[in-house]
């Protein structure tokens, strides 16, 4: 007989656990399910010192459809240790019938799951506190799944809740996904997927955190997107950021993003770097695109207004005529575009100085490109500031942007003035 209740069920204390689900689900409980490690010993030894003792326990399931499903909730705290392989979901709770139900909470432990279909699955919130998580869900960013499946690594429907831990990623569907909204709190991630590696239809907020997406189709698509601290180093194959309220268009349909700090870095070989099917606002933090490798894609789409009052931003893209955007005039800070006659290939720096000889920015772009948008608090209306191209610099380059060093032996290409919110120079 497999584990099964009826009602709630508790899997608690030390030891190990070994479950094969040969017919259906490993372990299941038609009400809620916990699983905990048990609590920690501390005895006195004679010579007056403590001693520790941690009982924890190893759960290991192997199942051909569910792996562990708790009906109205699923719960692993204290450390527990489980192992997943799956036909199915790998962790998932399904009632649909109490909002206050169908939520997973991972407090703490070890979690290594391996899923045919979502790895972990909450019908209203999927919840986690830490843990060390390492899934693996429709055999990974390498497949493509059956349509109307869904192989999603962390879905909650409702709300999906990261706090911290440690957590891999490797999906044939989203990554993180919600119907309604995901927030990030912390936490450092490794994601590769076949589809976003956010998805969430009403708003995704990244509050801190470091978020390392290695493949993706998009980023981060929601109707709103914010960004208020974090580090986010994404490759995308199509957009890198997609606000979108779920349809095409090139008028505004009200969605945004929103970044007030954090340093993005998104490369997009086919799609646009930045897109918002509605406003984009950047307040600050660093945020560096690598737009496509082609036309009539660009390094960043805004169809409403995109206003910048601080941080640093800078952008690349191809030849791409007239689609080639800049930021709003409503801006309060100042910004240059930079268009080139010749294209600027990925092997030549890019820099900017000042009057006095100052560094202003320093950069390489990882593909040819036909034209820059930088903007920076460094940029002053009526200040002189000279672009060069080429030679080199003792900086550190991290996603092209070099911090720190000398920059030498460039050419002169251009001196300009700033005299509007967006600066236009040819070189």
């Amino acid at each position: 007989m497999l584990p099964f209740s009826a009602s709630d069920l508790t899997i608690y204390g030390s030891g190990s656990l070994t479950v094969n689900g040969n017919y259906n689900d490993g372990i299941a409980s038609k009400d809620g399910l916990v699983i905990a490690s048990g609590s920690e010993n501390i005895t006195s030894v004679d010579d007056g010192n403590y001693k520790r003792a941690v009982t924890s326990i190893s759960v290991d399931v192997t199942a051909k459809d569910d792996g562990i499903r708790g009906k109205d909730y699923l719960i692993v705290k204290d450390g527990a240790k489980i192992t997943v392989k799956a036909g199915g979901d790998g962790l998932k709770s399904d009632n649909a019938e109490d909002a206050t139900r169908g939520y997973i909470w991972i407090e703490s432990g070890e979690l290594n799951i391996t899923s045919g279909k979502d790895a972990i699955a909450a019908e209203t919130d999927a919840l986690i506190s830490d843990g060390t998580i390492s899934l693996t869900s429709g055999g990974g960013s390498n497949y493509s799944v059956p349509t109307g499946t869904s192989a999603k690594g962390i879905k909650g429907l409702v709300l999906a809740i990261i706090a911290g831990g440690n957590i891999d990623i490797n999906s044939a569907d989203d990554a993180i996904h919600s119907n309604n909204t995901v927030i990030i709190d912390n936490g450092a991630f490794a994601i590769a997927t076949k589809d976003a590696a956010i998805h969430a239809d009403v708003s995704a907020t990244i509050n801190e955190g470091s978020l390392n997406i290695s493949k993706c189709y998009e980023g981060i698509e929601s109707a709103a997107i914010t960004v208020n601290n974090g580090t986010i180093n994404m490759l995308a194959s199509d957009d890198g950021f997609n606000a979108t309220k779920g349809r095409r268009t090139e008028a505004n349909d009200g969605s945004s993003f929103t970044i007030n700090g954090g340093y993005i870095a998104i490369n997009s070989s086919r799609g646009d770097g930045l897109d918002s099917n509605g406003n984009a606002i950047i307040t600050g933090g660093t945020v560096i695109v690598h737009g496509p490798q082609s036309q009539p894609e660009v390094g960043f789409d805004i169809n409403g207004t995109f206003n910048i009052s601080g941080g640093l931003f800078i952008a690349t893209g191809p030849n791409s005529g007239h689609m080639i955007e800049v930021p709003s005039s409503t801006s309060t800070q100042y910004s240059v575009k930079v268009t080139f006659f010749s294209t600027l290939s990925a092997s030549t720096l890019f820099h900017i100085q000042d009057a006095s000889g100052n560094d202003i920015v320093t950069f390489k772009p990882v593909r040819n490109i036909y034209y820059l948008v930088f903007s920076s608090p460094n940029l002053i209306k009526g200040s002189t500031y000279s672009i060069y191209t080429g030679g080199s610099s003792s900086g550190t380059n991290t996603n092209g942007l070099y911090i720190g060093g000398t920059y030498s032996g460039g050419t002169l290409r251009k001196s300009f003035t700033i005299s509007n919110k967006v600066t236009n120079v040819s070189i």
